[in-house]
């Protein structure tokens, strides 16, 4: 799953105190007393928008493969980095954007 520090990064809220997955297509952030809900594939979409801000192009497919691409200034794919195989699409995508944060830390 998404860490925390993630979710606020590509959402930009404060850090969810509770994250809560409701069957495979739902995650609900819980902030105190308020709770925001997003659809996986929109979430996983966002984070590669995320990605995208942070110099790195993230290609996935329905095959649960992510690949990570840094980019030049332009926006330009400079060579494939890393690529990882999950359970599914979104969390492939998930975890590669977890590199990429540690990578850009």
């Amino acid at each position: 799953m998404i860490s925390k520090e993630l979710l606020s990064k590509v959402l930009g809220y404060k850090q969810p105190d509770v994250i809560k997955l409701y069957g495979k297509t739902d995650v609900t952030l819980v902030f105190g007393d308020d709770m925001v809900s997003i659809n996986i594939y929109e979430l996983a979409h966002k984070c590669k928008e995320w990605a995208k801000r942070t110099g790195f192009m993230i290609e996935s497919d329905n095959m649960n493969e992510a690949r990570v691409y840094p980019t030049d200034e332009n926006g330009w794919i400079l060579k494939k980095e890393i690529e990882f195989l999950e359970d599914s699409e979104p969390e492939a995508v998930f975890k590669a954007c977890e590199w990429i944060l540690k990578k850009t830390k």
